[in-house]
């Protein structure tokens, strides 16, 4: 089987049909548009077929093929979602799924490397990646572009460009 990659969490449901809401962990909630199902954490490997989606603020509402009612889904409440690996197209030097970059080198055009991507924080405005220095301390760098130079996804690096201070 291929690797999974984390790409959200089922917030809640939304309705009385079956529809959960889904807030996505993808550098742009749109991306959920090329999933055709979603694995959920704890089901094992069971596919889920996607039959509907749409999206309203910041969250993915998905509705699954087969629900009807809520009660077939509020087990499914914070419950983290998956896709794999094998059913997305290449990843360019500007896509990637967060789940994908942790444990990625972070180096910096100017200082090399400061350090290795430990997690991403998705609850700031920006999302924010969180770097462990090699003293064991972090320090958060903003996922925006006047930041991220890019990344190597073969050699597992991601490129940056920081400012006096944020270390």
């Amino acid at each position: 089987m291929s690797e999974k990659l984390l790409v959200g969490k089922i917030a809640n449901t939304q309705g009385l049909k079956g529809h959960l809401k889904v807030f996505p962990y993808t550098t742009d909630k749109q991306e959920f548009d090329e999933f055709k199902y979603l694995i959920i954490e704890g089901e094992g490997d069971e596919k889920f077929e996607i039959e509907a989606l749409r999206y309203q603020k910041n969250m993915a509402i998905v509705l699954f093929k087969g629900v009807k009612k809520i009660e077939e889904v509020e087990k499914y409440k914070n419950k983290e979602v998956f896709v794999l690996r094998e059913d997305l197209g290449e990843m360019t030097e500007d896509t990637f799924m967060y789940s994908e970059i942790v444990g990625y080198s972070v180096v910096d055009e100017e200082r090399g490397e400061v350090g290795i991507l430990e997690k991403v924080d998705t609850g700031a405005v920006h999302e924010l990646l969180i770097v462990k220095k090699a003293d064991g301390e972090t320090f958060m760098i903003p996922c925006v572009k006047a930041f991220i130079e890019g990344f190597d996804h073969k050699e597992k690096v991601l490129r940056v460009k920081l400012i006096e201070g944020m270390m």
